[in-house]
This record gives structure tokens, sequence and C-alpha cells, in this order.
């Protein structure tokens, strides 16, 4: 394979791992969007509706029980699916040691040493075919582990959203047995 062929293969993996990167992030924003949209529905519902009244004169102690037993858990579900959203968009850095220290020109934190554009331009206007293919073939690596990252947090996020809808579901069906009792 010809270097020009093996820099164009790095630039497409290069463009689909952003791409993985920005659906990561676009999955994370609307599960963030839902986390706390049943957060305040589930509180919200419950203070209009004056369950948390009726939970205190309700003579059905067992579902009394279960609706605070889930409402914590629904809480603490809550916070930490929102937490994991969060992590979601936390900046990474690079897996190898050396690669933060190295004068690489694809990575922000590399750009960022560059003292002005003027320098960076001048870099890149010296790079050669090798150099250009070392410098794509580290992004490369480095940004698939930070998808990888990303996409575990958002498998997190995934199933503490499904979690959180089953305990808002739950939650909603006990509020109107107990607000019809």
């Amino acid at each position: 394979m010809t270097v020009e062929k093996k820099i164009e293969f790095l630039s497409s993996t290069f463009n689909q791992i952003q791409n993985l990167i920005n659906l990561a992030d676009s999955k994370a924003n609307t599960s963030l969007t839902l986390q706390t949209f049943f957060v305040g529905y589930v509180l919200g519902s419950s203070i209009i509706s004056g369950v948390f009244e009726k939970l205190k004169i309700s003579q059905v102690t067992f579902i009394v029980n279960m609706f605070y037993i889930i409402f914590v858990l629904f809480i603490i579900s809550s916070v930490i699916g929102i937490i994991i959203c969060l992590l979601v968009y936390k900046a990474r850095f690079p897996v190898e040691k050396n690669e933060s220290k190295r004068a690489g020109l694809l990575y922000f934190n590399h750009i960022n040493k560059f003292k002005n554009s003027d320098s960076y331009l001048e870099k890149i206007q010296d790079l050669n075919e090798d150099h250009w293919l070392e410098e794509l073939t580290r992004q490369v690596y480095n940004i698939s582990h930070i998808v990888s990252d990303k996409m575990k947090y958002v498998n997190g996020t995934i199933l503490f959203l499904f979690i959180n809808l089953s305990l808002s579901i739950t939650l909603t069906i006990l509020a109107i047995y107990l607000l019809l009792w």
C-alpha cells in the first residue's frame, strides 16, 4: 500500500472516530435531557398531586413503604445516571504517557504548545508524507481510546435511563393508586 493510500485510510478512520465521538456526546445530551425530565416529572407531579400528604395519612403501609423505597431508589439512580451522562463530556487525554510530551500537530494540547499560528503553519508546511502518516496513526490510536471510554459511559447512561424510566412509571402507578384509594 502506498503512503498516500495509508494516509487516506487513516484520514477516513480519523473522521469516522470523530463522528463516533459526536454521536456519543449527542446520545449523552439526549439522555441527560430525559434524566432531568424524569426527575422533574416525578418530583413535580408528586408535589402537585399531594401524594406526599396522602402518604402521611394512608393506612396501607405496604404501599406507602414501597413508594418511599422506590422514590429513594429513583433519586439515587437519577443522580448516578446524571453523573454518568456528565462523564461523557469530560475532556480526555492521550492514553500513552509520551504522547502528551510529543510535539504533535493534531491533538488540541499539541497545537496549543505552538507560540502562534504562524509557527504551527510552518510546521504543517514542513511535513513530509512519513511524518504525516505517523501523526495520523498516533492520533487515530489515541482518539479510538477516547471514543471507547465515552461509549462505556454512554452505555451506562442508557442503562440508568431505562432504570429511571421504569421507576418513574412505577412511582406514577403507585401515586395514582394512593390518590384514588
